[in-house]
């Protein structure tokens, strides 16, 4: 996550001189303090060792993320909320990323909440698994509404119904129907409709948006 030469450029200590415990240990707490300032809050020096050679040895932890998992949320959809964060196995930890990853989930539409995720750490301290507790939310929609108009010259009863339904063909997708009609002579007719069907990623393999549509609409528009 940072290189050894940033690293190698906090130390206090020069090649050739005297070892100083004191000076080593200002050296960890720096160490520390520069990855925990860049969002790698697991990141600690584990142990500094001397080597036979007389060599300074700094172990450092940070924090590798050894899986994640995402709770509340069917087996097919976990891996379409994986493809869209930032953080994946193998990756550090770092506190901003898993912020907005956090964001990129609640922005999806499936979760109503989204918890601060739960760490749980590895007995060697050196990996972290990162758990994700959500709350669905319904992901399928049904809205109708009806209008009346007294005024000459207007339709007197106009309505429409719409409807989202997603995981329709394939987890991910939505299809989206509306359907807008009016009464006029005793007789029910059908001013407009769309239709419209997406995938965020082709069949769930490729990263482009797909989106296909249909459309017969009226539409008013009052200018002042």
């Amino acid at each position: 996550a940072i290189s050894q030469n940033i690293l190698a450029t906090l130390s206090p200590i020069a090649i050739g001189k005297v070892m100083n415990t004191v000076l080593i240990q200002h050296y960890k707490e720096d160490i520390e303090n520069l990855y925990h300032t860049k969002g790698y809050d697991l990141a600690r020096v584990l142990q500094i060792v001397f080597s036979p050679s007389r060599n300074i040895v700094i172990d450092v932890s940070e924090g590798e993320i050894s899986s994640i998992e995402i709770q509340g949320v069917s087996a097919n959809l976990v891996p379409v909320v994986l493809r869209s964060l930032k953080s994946t196995p193998g990756s550090h930890f770092n506190t901003r990323r898993l912020r907005v990853d956090r964001e990129s989930m609640l922005k999806m539409g499936y979760f109503s909440d989204v918890d601060a995720p739960r760490l749980e750490d590895s007995l060697d301290h050196r990996r972290v698994k990162v758990i994700f507790n959500t709350q669905p939310r319904k992901t399928n929609s049904f809205d109708a509404g009806l209008e009346y108009y007294q005024q000459k010259g207007e339709q007197p009863l106009t309505g429409f119904i719409r409807t989202d339904l997603r995981h329709l063909g394939i987890p991910s997708d939505l299809t989206s129907i509306k359907i807008q009609a009016a009464w006029q002579d005793n007789a029910p007719y059908i001013q407009g409709y769309t239709g419209q069907y997406t995938q965020p990623w082709i069949m769930n393999a490729i990263p482009l948006s797909f989106t296909v549509g249909l459309w017969s609409e009226r539409l008013d528009e009052f200018l002042t």
